[in-house]
């Protein structure tokens, strides 16, 4: 074998979008191999045939009111800094991926309350033909008192019988009809009430379903508020919880049958008892079996809700990219929808958004399975606003590992000779690298060496200027204690100003960002930083000529 490749990205780039580009060799100081480079082109070769011809969209082409899909169905690339913005193209995705869940999940609580609906009204009449007979067995008999009062009558007349008169009144119910009659109606009214909040389940369903109109955020951050609150309230472990009530309706129906039978007929009531334990017992090692085992067939409603219980109560080390103990509901949901009083409104709705959208986000990486919505949705993080303030939802789900994974697939690597990356994607790779800077802004995050290479690589990149200064500022910030990383963001100023290469506004921002959060963290000798300001503020003021005829908000500067 010729060559490892690893596996690339399945979304690096959409067909629509993707323009082959020249592989990026390593530089002439690092060794390479023809047969590699050779290896490299045809590997890039078949992938873009193959993107060409079977890559697809995210989701089906819909005909509705809220449809915002181009002509054929896919989803555009988004405009470098605007991965979240109004009509981007993560929330279509998300919008397209909760409609499936809501469905699914609306169809599953509709399906399960409907059988339980039906077992509940033949238990109860079933159980009710037994209560009619039990119950007549609790009250006095009027035939009974007649006769009595008939015996007193004829022995008061038969004088024969004086001695022998019978003396009491009606017989009273045993003890056992008592139990029995209380256990029976027990029952009866644990299965009435199941249909009752049967009835209102279904209504909280018909009520969850999201229905509103606006931007693809807009609803977006509806449907996930519509879900944070479902999760808040338990609405969900309310319904998985109804079953129970009609498991203990007939458990006590069980429990009178037996009471009922004792005291008539012994074998009888052993056999009856035996078959109860036996059901009984298979049922509660089913529901434990399945909560020491996700993966176990015997499945109960309420076992994820007992594991989840468990894992919050006693949580274990998680290994990275593990996303299993990771729920929504372990977030501060109750802050992303309540304010303080004596803050301003404003603020409050912009914080409230900011969580709204790292939930979105969140759940996305959680719930989805496809590659294609996963990287989709690492991307987006690029597109975060400077100041978001929900960053930490998104570090609880190894955002940044993820994305460090995804970066390493937009790369060829060959070891025919040595090991060499060759870029694949770079635009697809500058938004992983964006991602990455803005997860880590603020930490003492590095770039991890391993991937030291292919980011130079990136940085050396001539066909996208956007990506090569993405690079650079992750490699400056990586390496606050050398200057040529530093100097490297000041020659991408430098050539900005002059007309040599064209930025993106946001792209701009990073740059400036990244020489900022440098020079507060520079470890360098007092030499070393006077000739980087030397070169610097040159640099500053020829982007400040260029640019004072430009408003500020094309750069983000609002």
């Amino acid at each position: 074998m010729n060559g490892t490749p690893v596996t690339p990205d399945p979304h690096l780039h959409h067909p629509r979008d993707y323009k082959p580009c020249e592989p990026s060799y390593p530089s002439p100081s690092r060794p390479s191999g023809v047969d590699g480079g050779y290896q490299a082109q045809r590997a890039e070769s078949r992938l873009s045939r193959a993107r060409s011809r079977s890559h697809r969209s995210v989701g089906p082409k819909r005909n509705n009111a809220h449809n915002t899909e181009d002509s054929d169905g896919d989803h555009p690339m988004d405009t470098p800094g605007e991965e979240t913005g109004e009509n981007a193209r993560i929330w279509k995705v998300y919008l397209f991926e909760a409609e499936k869940a809501d469905s699914a999940l609306a169809d599953g609580c509709n399906r399960s309350m409907d059988v339980l609906l039906v077992f509940t009204g033949l238990f109860s009449a079933v159980l009710t033909t037994f209560i009619i007979q039990s119950y007549q067995l609790m009250i006095p008999s009027p035939t009974d008192t007649t006769n009595i009062l008939l015996t007193r009558l004829i022995s008061l007349h038969d004088s024969n019988l004086t001695s022998s008169v019978p003396s009491g009144g009606p017989t009273t119910p045993s003890q056992e009809i008592h139990w029995v009659n209380g256990l029976w109606f027990a029952a009866l009214s644990c299965s009435l009430s199941t249909a009752l909040m049967s009835m209102l389940a279904k209504q909280w369903v018909q009520a969850y379903t999201p229905n509103v109109s606006g931007s693809p955020r807009l609803r977006a951050r509806q449907r996930q508020l519509k879900y944070m609150q479902l999760e808040i309230w338990h609405v969900i472990p309310i319904i998985n919880a109804l079953p129970l009530f009609l498991h203990v309706a007939l458990l006590l129906f069980f429990a009178g049958l037996v009471v009922l039978l004792w005291t008539t007929d012994i074998g009888t009531t052993i056999a009856t008892l035996i078959i109860v334990l036996l059901a009984y017992l298979f049922y509660f090692v089913s529901i434990w079996l399945s909560v020491l085992d996700p993966d176990c067939p015997y499945q109960h409603p309420i076992s994820e809700h007992i594991r989840k219980w468990i894992t919050r109560n006693h949580p274990r080390r998680k290994a990275p990219g593990d996303l299993s103990t990771t729920s929504s509901r372990s977030l501060d949901l109750e802050g992303a929808i309540t304010t303080d009083a004596g803050s301003p409104k404003l603020c409050n709705e912009r914080l409230a958004n900011d969580k709204l959208d790292a939930s979105a986000l969140l759940w996305l990486l959680e719930r989805s399975s496809d590659s294609v919505v996963v990287s989709t949705t690492l991307q987006a993080i690029a597109g975060l606003p400077r100041d978001f303030s929900s960053l930490p939802i998104l570090h609880g789900a190894n955002a940044v590992s993820r994305v460090e994974e995804s970066f390493r697939r937009c790369f060829y690597i060959d070891t025919s000779v040595d090991v060499q990356w060759h870029l694949l994607d770079p635009e697809s790779a500058g938004l992983y690298c964006r991602a990455w800077l803005r997860l880590t802004r603020g930490t003492n995050e590095k770039w991890p060496f391993e991937l030291l290479e292919p980011i130079l690589i990136l940085q050396d990149v001539k066909t996208h200027p956007d990506c090569a200064a993405i690079a650079s500022c992750a490699v400056a910030l990586s390496s606050p204690n050398s200057h040529l990383p530093q100097w490297k963001l000041i020659s991408c100023l430098v050539m900005y100003s002059t007309g040599e290469i064209h930025l993106n506004p946001s792209t701009l921002c990073w740059l400036l960002d990244s020489l900022v959060e440098c020079a507060i963290r520079w470890e360098m000798a007092t030499s070393v930083i006077d000739r980087t300001t030397h070169r610097g503020v040159p640099a500053f003021f020829r982007l400040l000529q260029s640019t004072q005829d430009k408003p500020l908000g094309k750069f983000g500067m609002q």
